[in-house]
């Protein structure tokens, strides 16, 4: 499915294919708490969680340590063992983006420069060139409901949300701490400001996608430019 809609260009049944895999995955609906990931977690857990402003995995782990505790209490020290195993499991990837061209001229390829990094506490004082050359274990996702090991996947998706466009999608496992990518895409056709968005999406996990808004300008190409496109497609 992802294959077809790719191709055919379509961002919004992309992200929902893409949100569909993590449902498969994960044997969650997308309404349901993500918190449903971690083991010893029933429904009931994780609305009560919900009410003290606990929704998701990273709220868990980023609370302090007295309140995590007191909020936990009600698990025993097996328990408690395997929900921090699954917590650190669960990936916390940082993304930036630029834009490579300072200038872009309207139907001429355009390079969004992505670096997606992995956090890791023992690796934090790690400088980007050490990282991206720290290669990391093969991560395989924690899906008990999953009937098969799954190894962690991630996409990078570029699209015009307002016109259910999707300009490129980049599949890729996390092989180093950093890893960067060069997504490339044919600016519109029209000069003129513009929105797009990019999207980092799980296929394997709820609740840790990402999307972020960039902007640029599309510049008229010089009649020069025209005529030599011209030229070359008539003589092709």
């Amino acid at each position: 499915m992802l294959d077809l809609l790719s191709t055919e260009q379509y961002l919004n049944p992309t992200l929902i294919v893409l949100e569909l895999c993590q449902m498969i995955t994960q044997g969650l609906w997308n309404t349901d708490s993500p918190l449903l990931q971690l083991p010893h977690f029933t429904r009931t857990i994780a609305e009560d969680f919900k009410k003290k402003g606990v929704e998701g995995i990273f709220d868990l782990v980023e609370m302090e340590d007295d309140d995590r505790k007191e909020l936990l209490k009600r698990f025993n020290q097996t328990e408690l063992k395997d929900i921090a195993r699954v917590c650190n499991l669960y990936p916390n990837v940082e993304i930036t983006h630029e834009i490579k061209e300072e200038e872009i001229y309207q139907g001429k390829d355009m390079t969004l420069t992505v670096k997606v990094e992995r956090e890791d506490i023992e690796d934090e004082d790690l400088d980007e060139e050490e990282k991206a050359n720290k290669p990391i274990p093969t991560p395989y996702a924690h899906s008990p409901r999953y009937n098969a090991p799954k190894v962690e996947s991630w996409f990078l998706v570029v699209g015009d949300k307002p016109r259910n466009n999707l300009l490129t999608v980049k599949r890729f496992a996390m092989s180093k701490l950093l890893m960067a990518f060069d997504l490339t895409f044919t600016a519109p056709k029209k000069p003129g400001d513009y929105t797009y968005k990019l999207y980092l999406m799980s296929d394997s996990y709820v609740g840790c996608d990402f999307e972020a808004t960039f902007n640029f300008t599309v510049l008229p190409r010089s009649k020069d430019d025209s005529e030599d496109e011209e030229s070359e497609s008539e003589s092709r």
